[in-house]
């Protein structure tokens, strides 16, 4: 592949404009200094790069780490780009690949490369511009990794969620109890109840239930019936919500 004669001395605007990408590349270019050229504006673009000259060693890294996109030049030593991306579709590699090919490559051979995988084809001579718009579209960041305290208001989060999930079925259970008369069951599960609504920001289920409670200990019957309407109403508010 030839490139149109490019001064890498100085970023292109586009690679300047584009410090707001982040993640882990793969580069595989046989070219020394087409490598370096895309490499420049891959880094100017804010991305760590992994840069390989053959398809076997695109293969190994492909395979080993964890990269947010690869972009595989066609003309590869060894194994070229086509076989390298047949290979690691096949073997379930999920990175997004992108072809780069001469600007002279025919249509079918482009089917190729789509046939083996790759997302998107490229076809010299390129510039940051054209470059990065591709990266844009295809670029599967990594998740950042997550501080303590932001793990545990995650964690705490999908217990709400659950609790939330659940509260139609603890109140079918509670009602199923009441009008079967099993006052040992009805009181536990009341009491179950009570106490995660209290950990989860319902305090007006907390007060229900505590009221329900109480009730049940005073054998009070109507006052129990008007406390399990009334929770009945706070769990469907809580569901609209």
């Amino acid at each position: 592949m030839q490139s149109s004669p490019t001064d890498t001395s100085h970023p292109a605007p586009a690679a300047q404009q584009a410090t707001f990408f982040s993640g882990r590349v793969l580069l595989a270019l046989h070219d020394a200094e087409e490598r370096q050229q895309l490499l420049h504006w891959l880094q100017q673009a804010g991305l760590q790069v992994d840069a390989v000259d053959n398809g076997h060693a695109a293969v190994e890294s492909l395979m080993a780490e964890d990269y947010g996109l690869a972009l595989l030049a066609t003309q590869l030593p060894g194994m070229d780009g086509v076989a390298a991306m047949e290979l690691l579709t096949a073997a379930g590699c999920f990175t997004p690949m992108l072809a780069l090919t001469a600007g002279d490559t025919p249509d079918d051979e482009t089917q190729r490369c789509r046939g083996a995988g790759c997302v998107d084809v490229l076809a010299w001579p390129l510039d940051a511009p054209r470059l990065l718009a591709a990266v844009e579209r295809h670029l599967h960041l990594a998740q950042p990794e997550l501080s303590d305290d932001e793990l545990m208001e995650r964690e705490l989060q999908a217990l709400l969620a659950e609790f939330r999930r659940t509260l139609p079925s603890r109140l079918a259970e509670i009602e199923s109890a009441w009008r079967g008369g099993d006052m040992e069951r009805l009181y536990r599960l009341t009491h179950t109840l009570k106490g995660g609504a209290g950990s989860f920001g319902h305090p007006e289920i907390t007060h229900i239930c505590a009221g329900m409670e109480q009730a049940m200990r005073d054998s009070d019957a109507p006052a129990l019936q008007r406390s399990c309407t009334e929770l009945r109403a706070a769990v469907q508010a809580t569901a609209r919500h």
